[in-house]
């Protein structure tokens, strides 16, 4: 019930979001991002990678997909998802091969807490909470 979502939302901030960030701030220079675009394909993809819980949500691994471009299963994507799954692909690659992500992205520093907001685009966000 909705006790339940509230116990998953709780146990996903405190060993996902706070423990990324707690990490990022002890070293010299890290890019932290939070992933909370809704696939268009998650009601269809989830089920069958026995995730059903993840089709109307997002859940933690769910850029992985748009990380590599793939679904596994070939399912039909957006055209807003295929513009983020190339913008993560570039951003990933560019991390990669010269240890800066680019696309505007600042490192996670205690004072700005600045990271990457994916949803529907990239965007830059302070998140100071």
């Amino acid at each position: 019930g909705n006790e339940t979502a509230i116990a998953d939302n709780a146990v996903t901030e405190y060993m996902f979001r706070c423990a990324s960030e707690a990490i990022a701030l002890q070293l010299p220079e890290a890019f932290v991002y939070a992933y909370d675009h809704l696939a268009s394909f998650g009601p269809s993809v989830w089920p069958k990678l026995h995730l059903g819980q993840c089709a109307h949500k997002v859940c933690h691994e769910a850029e992985l997909p748009m990380v590599f471009g793939n679904t596994l299963i070939n399912e039909t994507w957006s055209d807003v998802e295929l513009a983020i799954s190339a913008n993560m692909q570039r951003a990933w690659a560019s991390f990669a091969t010269s240890g800066d992500p680019g696309e505007g992205w600042a490192p996670f520093e205690s004072s700005q807490r600045e990271k990457m907001i994916i949803k529907d685009d990239l965007v830059l966000k302070t998140t100071v909470d």
